[in-house]
């Protein structure tokens, strides 16, 4: 994936100023992945009907805002898919207070967490494998707004191995319920 295709913070967050919703970019994307993990690949005219029911193509300002959503729903789906593991969760920049980043990490966590509902996953219990260890802790970190912070540098620290962990657990229940179909390495499959 090119840095030019993935949707900044800002442009999502703007797209959905202009679409008149009450989301928030982290969680927008969070709910994207959260589907997608849970049911597959999902278009986007179906993702965007879900996010914004009441978008209408002829208003001038949601049309400036299907754009950047196109965006971040393609370089979302690439990077669940990548084999190289380069996803990143949408979170704030770093310029960004660390108690607002954590509050978006919290918001990011819950709409994974209602994609995944949404997707047809009632009972987080049931998941596969780590699945079911990862749905539980998202549901503890979807609390993080209210986490007590010092703003020191062990809270930038511990917040940069949370963003780790949601990365890698965010391919970790991608690769549990939708299994990639490309051969494992040292298969005996020829790469050319």
């Amino acid at each position: 994936m090119t840095e030019e295709t993935a949707a900044t913070y800002d442009e999502v967050q703007d797209a959905l100023r202009r679409l008149e919703l009450d989301a928030h970019p982290a969680e927008v994307q969070g709910r994207l992945c959260g589907r997608t993990c849970a049911a597959g690949d999902q278009a986007f005219d179906a993702w965007l009907a879900a996010l914004a029911p009441e978008y209408d193509p002829d208003n001038a300002l949601a049309r400036e805002a299907q754009e950047p959503l196109q965006r971040l729903h393609k370089a979302t789906r690439l990077q669940l898919n990548d084999p190289n593991l380069r996803f990143e969760p949408l979170l704030p920049p770093d310029s960004v207070a660390l108690a607002a980043r954590v509050e978006a990490l919290g918001d990011w966590c819950l709409g994974f967490l209602e994609g995944m509902a949404e997707g047809g996953i009632r009972d987080v219990d049931g998941l596969p494998g780590d699945a079911a260890e990862v749905a539980r802790d998202l549901v503890e970190l979807s609390q993080a707004g209210s986490f007590e912070l010092d703003g020191g540098e062990e809270d930038e620290e511990a917040y940069v191995e949370l963003v780790e962990y949601l990365r890698t657990a965010t391919l970790l229940v991608m690769e549990e319920l939708q299994p990639t179909s490309a051969p494992p390495l040292g298969s005996g499959a020829t790469f050319h």
